[in-house]
């Protein structure tokens, strides 16, 4: 009986590790399209606008773009280096004059950072802006009033919907479905720290394993809003988008 279930096992043996060799083989190849034709295009042509501080995302706003400028090589590239983040703005860019120009943030909290990262304009008039903002402050949304005056565009300040430090850097882009009612996209599966981004070998090898695995969408809908922030997320549904189908 022994012997005959010893057989066994070395038949299956091989077997399981060809079928995990064969799925490592697939994931690699669908991973990086090895066999998709792609046709390049140089960005040689492009025109480039120069600015002082990294932009993230962008959202169409009358004639004009608007995003932000955030320090993302010490928010996100650097070793714990919340400290040495520079504070970010919100801006317009004219496709145009391939001109910018920084859009005054009305009644926005002196002491609260600002790190924009995702953008979204609701019915052409409120923006929806995640900001990623370290410290005391977590991950959250910043939301404004976009008016057009003498003086050029004003974002005036109307509330923020706070995530908290248990989504601290996880957010990445936003889309509103109408007030109160949006997607949100995560990039990291665990949370940074108060004080920056951790590149310490393990928390950099879990986060690289879980985005490798897929990625979350998040829906939010806010029941009940508040002029200041938002006290509760009266329903979090939780998509699993794989990278892989």
């Amino acid at each position: 009986m022994y012997i005959y279930s010893s057989q066994i096992k070395m038949k299956i043996i091989p077997i399981v590790l060809i079928i995990v060799v064969s799925w490592l083989v697939y994931f690699v190849i669908n991973c990086l399209d090895l066999f998709v034709n792609v046709k390049l295009h140089h960005d040689e042509d492009c025109e480039k606008i120069m600015l002082p501080l990294e932009a993230e995302d962008l959202a169409w706003y009358g004639n004009v773009i608007i995003s932000g400028m955030s320090d993302l090589k010490a928010s996100f590239y650097k070793h714990l280096a919340a400290k040495q983040i520079q504070k970010g703005s919100l801006i317009y860019i004219d496709p145009i004059s391939k001109s910018w120009g920084y859009i005054s943030m009305i009644n926005y909290p002196e002491n609260l950072p600002f790190n924009p990262i995702g953008f979204d304009i609701y019915n052409n008039k409120t923006l929806y802006a995640i900001n990623t903002a370290f410290g005391d402050f977590g991950e959250r949304i910043e939301v404004f009033s976009l008016s057009d005056s003498k003086e050029g565009i004003q974002a005036h300040y109307l509330r923020s919907i706070i995530f908290g430090n248990n989504w601290l850097g996880k957010l990445n882009d936003i889309a509103v479905l109408k007030e109160g009612h949006f997607y949100v996209s995560e990039e990291i599966f665990y949370p940074d720290t108060p004080e920056g981004r951790d590149h310490s070998f393990w928390p950099s090898i879990k986060n690289m394993i879980w985005s490798i695995i897929g990625n979350i969408q998040v829906l939010c809908i806010a029941k009940k809003l508040q002029t200041k922030l938002l006290n509760a997320l009266a329903k979090i549904i939780v998509i699993w988008s794989y990278y892989f189908k």
